[in-house]
């Protein structure tokens, strides 16, 4: 192969390829997850990636001051059986004509401190039909079945939706949108093609990722004028081979790879894209989503719980402190930079954060007025008191003075003569003021 190597030359290429994705499913919980469940059924998940920094990776990492959250993995065969009650000698999604077959991966949770979480669902498939079939882009109601095959051959229905709500449940988390739309349906897909050789040019591989990008058969190159939010990284050329490694695509929707690896093992290709890509991906949601759940929190805690106003005030402050990564800060690596700054655009992150900015300043200057208003109150009923308090004296001084005594006349003098003095003083340094 050449760099003037066609896309369409490659198509015994392309019908080798392999196929797996992490459907990433955005969560959310009100108090506190359930942690005793998640400890049961998680191990937990050490970020070791050397693509990232050690501070980056030390939110997640380190506890104490600082920490973001914490990640969790779960292996395929665990999660199958949570989700479905046991494991299939085979899984299968049907929609039309088509049937597909698929398994469960290595998966990974990751929650955070700021109410949201995110449920990493890995899956192998054979063809990119299946993960269309699964995912349902575009779509809010599913036609798709999806059957869990016993050895004896008898076929199970379930519904793959309600198996990942019901296990959410349990981890003490729920779907992060409230419209009732399909989790599946609001999954960031991150997609990874597997292909013994490696690529010839730019073109060919942006071609390809943009295939995985819309779910589309890898032979038979896809073409669309309407997608404008995409973003594409490459892997250096490697100048003693002329050719490519790795590509990718970045969406607000999906991020997609392809991936030259003659060894063609699926598997470690997958536990390397978590170990390496999908933390990146990861924080990059992160910051998306609690700005997102920071604006759903502010609506429901109404404006006089001063309590949960404060604790909302506080939880932001916190993550605009130490909870966002700037591209320039998450790696020594451009390309990477790049991925990480590409999620950052097309989700419209900087402008989320900033609109956090102005909801703070708000919340601040409505927490002013309201304690304004107080004030205002508090002096005026002491002013009131005052007034009573000044009648009351005067009548007393005017009683006191009736009787004649000369001891009252000096005293009255004195004290007039006294306020007469401190309120010169104050309306004097008032003055200067």
């Amino acid at each position: 192969m050449n760099k003037d190597t066609k896309y369409t030359d490659l198509r015994p290429l392309w019908k080798k390829a392999l196929f797996g994705s992490y459907l990433i499913l955005p969560l959310k919980y009100d108090d506190t997850p359930n942690k005793a469940y998640i400890g049961q059924t998680f191990k937990p998940f050490v970020l070791r990636t050397q693509d990232i920094g050690e501070n980056v990776k030390d939110l997640i990492n380190r506890q104490g001051s600082g920490n973001i959250g914490q990640a969790y993995r779960i292996s395929g065969s665990v999660l199958e059986k949570e989700l479905l009650g046991s494991t299939y000698e085979r899984l299968t999604v049907r929609k039309d004509q088509h049937e597909g077959v698929f398994s469960f991966l290595d998966s990974y949770l990751y929650v955070f401190h700021t109410k949201v979480a995110f449920l990493c669902v890995g899956i192998r498939y054979r063809d990119l039909t299946t993960l269309y079939n699964i995912c349902n882009p575009g779509y809010t109601k599913f036609r798709s079945v999806f059957l869990g095959h016993r050895a004896d051959r008898i076929a199970k229905h379930f519904s793959l939706e309600r198996a990942l709500g019901a296990f959410a449940e349990k981890c003490g988390l729920s779907n992060f949108f409230d419209d009732n739309s399909p989790a599946i349906v609001e999954a960031y897909v991150y997609t990874l093609a597997l292909l013994p050789g490696r690529f010839p040019n730019i073109e060919v591989m942006r071609q390809a990722t943009f295939n995985l990008h819309l779910m589309e058969d890898l032979n038979h190159p896809a073409e669309d004028e309407s997608e404008h939010d995409l973003r594409y990284v490459y892997a250096v050329k490697d100048q003693e081979l002329g050719s490519y490694s790795w590509g990718c695509c970045v969406s607000s929707q999906t991020i997609s790879y392809v991936n030259g690896d003659p060894s063609m093992n699926l598997k470690q290709a997958m536990t390397v894209q978590a170990r390496d890509g999908l933390p990146i991906v990861m924080i990059a949601l992160y910051e998306k989503f609690t700005c997102l759940r920071f604006t759903e929190l502010l609506r429901k805690s109404g404006e006089r719980d001063k309590q949960k106003l404060e604790a909302l005030k506080k939880m932001m402050l916190e993550f605009k402190a130490y909870g966002t990564v700037d591209p320039s800060n998450l790696s020594r690596w451009h390309n990477v930079k790049h991925i990480y700054g590409s999620l950052l655009s097309v989700n419209e992150t900087a402008n989320a954060i900033q609109d956090i900015d102005n909801k703070l300043k708000i919340l601040a200057e409505q927490q002013q007025d309201a304690e304004q208003q107080k004030s205002d109150t508090v002096f005026g009923i002491i002013s009131v008191f005052g007034v009573v308090s000044i009648v009351d004296s005067m009548l007393a001084i005017v009683q006191s003075l009736s009787g004649g005594q000369t001891l009252d006349y000096v005293t009255v003098g004195g004290t007039l003569a006294s306020l007469a003095v401190v309120i010169a003083i104050t309306l004097r340094k008032l003055k200067g003021k």
